[in-house]
């Protein structure tokens, strides 16, 4: 029983370190943050940024510590103002407020 139980928790936390990821999709909104250190954004189609997060809101958020910021942000600007899409991935962690944490974005 004891067995049963720990294969299924291990199970359990292997399934939530999963990233997940958004293809081909467009910007529909950019939010240059407030009193948070984030940058937010949606994607036109998506409803839920990541189901692994018990929220399950429609923001992206890039923390402006990010170590690829600068080229995430430009990216997504360029993608907006020009309707390409995009593969945005998630890694079930959340920045500012619990919005699920952008660990990378690719221009199709």
């Amino acid at each position: 029983m004891k067995r049963r139980l720990l294969f299924f928790a291990l199970l359990v936390i292997s399934f939530s370190a999963f990233p997940e990821n958004h293809s081909g999709k467009t910007i529909s909104k950019i939010h240059s943050g407030d009193t948070r250190n984030c940058v937010f954004f949606r994607l036109n189609g998506v409803s839920v940024a990541d189901t692994q997060l018990p929220d399950g809101g429609p923001w992206f958020s890039v923390l402006r510590s990010h170590e690829s910021f600068n080229e995430i942000f430009s990216m997504l600007l360029m993608a907006r103002a020009t309707g390409l899409a995009l593969n945005v991935e998630t890694n079930g962690s959340t920045n500012c407020d619990g919005h699920p944490a952008v660990t990378w974005i690719v221009i199709n």
